[in-house]
């Protein structure tokens, strides 16, 4: 759809994400989701490498 170019940034605090990363893995093994689209959903492991993460992707 082109509605949005850049990445989905989760702050995984305490592995609260985990099974949603395990989810959009599988859904790309089992060729549901493009690798591309996959690379879109970035998962840190805190708030501040989250927003650290948003910034860098702002600037680039």
């Amino acid at each position: 759809m082109g509605l949005h170019a850049g990445p989905l940034v989760f702050a995984n605090v305490g592995g609260y994400f985990d099974g949603l990363r395990a989810f959009l893995d599988r859904a790309e093994e089992d060729g549901l989701l493009s690798r591309e689209n996959r690379a879109l959903a970035v998962f840190e492991p805190g708030v501040e490498a989250a927003v650290e993460r948003l910034l860098a992707e702002m600037t680039a």
